[in-house]
């Protein structure tokens, strides 16, 4: 009877990570479209669906780990996860709104993000982010996982939001895959605090080359708020 149960949670599995792997497709697909708005509403959905497409693939692991076949527990930890997600847009519209990004804003901002990788919020962060276990509540791990991932990942996503909003959709598109693939790259046991840190040394040189070259192309100020101040 073990034997015979085996591949059925083994297929379970498959067909639950097949789903949130259609749903990140489409949430791409939706950023690959989606036309470029400054406004508040506008910001709040981008911001929905980069937290779908960019933040679910890096918690892929603790959610098949917590999920365990189970469809509804599969839903109930992207419920506790995204949730977190959804209650950062309002800080992050804030910050985005409130500061005057110029061209040395972001080049800073990046440069305080690769600062932030040295610090020890960041490795224990993503230490918290590996440290789910299979019988626990799925919901409370979504929370848990979400709340993990705000801490290592959120000043990385909101300037990288910041940055991204003067880019051409293709180049945009392009680099919020990589932000995704060195997101995914960090979650990981293997990954050392060693590499951590040389990756956030990596950031504060090139976004220092960058401020010494006269900042990202995206250097123009710009506000959500006011629909009229479009960027790119």
């Amino acid at each position: 009877m073990i034997d015979a149960a085996a591949p059925v949670g083994v297929d379970y599995t498959r067909r639950v990570l097949t789903l949130v792997l259609v749903v990140i497709a489409l949430s791409w697909c939706a950023l690959a479209v989606m036309p470029m708005s400054h406004s508040q509403l506008g910001f709040v959905a981008m911001w929905a669906l980069m937290a779908i497409a960019m933040m679910i693939p890096t918690a892929l692991r603790p959610l098949v780990r917590i999920a365990g076949g189970s469809a509804l527990r599969a839903g109930a930890f992207l419920v506790g996860y995204l949730m977190i997600w959804a209650v950062m847009a309002a800080p992050a519209l804030v910050l985005v709104d409130a500061i005057p990004w110029s061209g040395l804003l972001i080049s800073l901002g990046w440069i305080a993000v690769g600062l932030y990788q040295l610090t020890p919020w960041t490795q224990r962060a993503l230490r918290r982010c590996r440290s789910l276990r299979a019988a626990d509540p799925a919901f409370a791990s979504g929370i848990k996982e979400g709340l993990a991932c705000v801490t290592a990942c959120f000043p990385l996503m909101l300037i990288g939001v910041v940055t991204l909003t003067g880019l051409h959709t293709a180049v945009s598109l392009l680099a919020m895959v990589a932000l995704t693939v060195f997101m995914i790259w960090e979650k990981p046991q293997r990954v050392g605090a060693v590499a951590l840190r040389a990756s956030g040394i990596a950031i504060v040189l090139v976004a220092s080359m960058m401020l010494a070259l006269g900042g990202p192309a995206t250097g123009h100020q710009h506000s959500v708020s006011d629909p009229t101040q479009l960027v790119g």
